[in-house]
C-alpha cells in the first residue's frame, strides 16, 4: 500500500513539473510576468477610522440611551420577545444589561452567576429521599426550574438574536466596565 502511495505522489509531482515547463516553453516571454516582486505602493495607507461612539452605534430605537439609563428601553424591547408573564416580573430588576453581562462573564469564567440572577432562585426547597440512611435527590426537585425553563422556551429565537444585536453596543460598554485592562 505504501508503494502505491509513493507512486501516486511521484506521478503528481512529475505532472506539476511538466505543466510548469510547458507553460514557460509555450508562452511567449512578453506574456510572462517579468518579476514576481510586488510593485511599490506610492499612496499612503488610509488612516484608521476612529471608533464610533456609543451614541453612533445605537439603533434608532435606542437613540439617546446610555448604559445608565438603559433599563426602561431594555424592558420594552425584551418584553416584545416573549409573552410569558414571568418575564415582565424578572425585568423589574435594575441594571439589566450589566446583570446580563456579569452573568455571562461569570459563567464563562466557571463561576456561579447567582448573585446577578437572584430572581431566578427556585421558590420551592430542594428535596431529598432517605432510603435506609442513603440520601438521593428527589425527582420532584427538578421541577423547581420549570418556570425558568418555560420562560426561556417562550422567547422568540430570531427576535432574541435581533435584540442581542441591537443591544450589543450597550453590552460591549458594560463588558468594558468589568473586563481586565487590555
Amino acid at each position: 500500500m505504501a508503494n502505491v502511495y509513493k507512486v501516486a505522489v511521484g506521478i503528481f509531482v512529475a505532472l506539476v513539473v511538466i505543466a510548469v515547463v510547458v507553460y514557460f516553453w509555450a508562452c511567449p516571454a512578453k506574456e510572462r510576468p517579468e518579476s514576481l516582486e510586488t510593485p511599490s505602493i506610492t499612496t499612503p495607507p488610509p488612516a484608521p477610522s476612529p471608533t464610533p461612539s456609543l451614541a453612533e452605534q445605537l439603533s434608532a430605537r435606542l437613540a439617546g440611551v446610555t448604559l445608565a439609563t438603559s433599563d426602561a428601553a431594555v424592558r420594552e424591547l425584551v418584553e416584545g420577545a416573549s409573552s410569558h408573564p414571568q418575564l415582565a416580573k424578572w425585568l423589574v430588576n435594575e441594571d439589566l444589561v450589566r446583570r446580563f453581562v456579569a452573568s455571562v462573564d461569570n459563567i464563562a469564567e466557571g463561576r456561579s452567576p447567582r448573585q446577578h440572577l437572584d430572581f431566578l432562585q427556585p421558590t420551592t426547597p430542594f428535596r431529598i429521599l432517605d432510603r435506609r440512611g442513603t440520601f438521593y435527590m428527589n425527582p420532584a426537585s427538578y421541577h423547581r426550574y420549570d418556570l425558568a425553563a418555560d420562560v426561556l422556551d417562550s422567547l422568540d429565537t430570531a427576535g432574541t438574536v435581533a435584540l442581542y444585536r441591537e443591544l450589543r453596543p450597550l453590552i460591549d460598554e458594560a463588558y468594558r466596565e468589568i473586563s481586565p485592562p487590555g
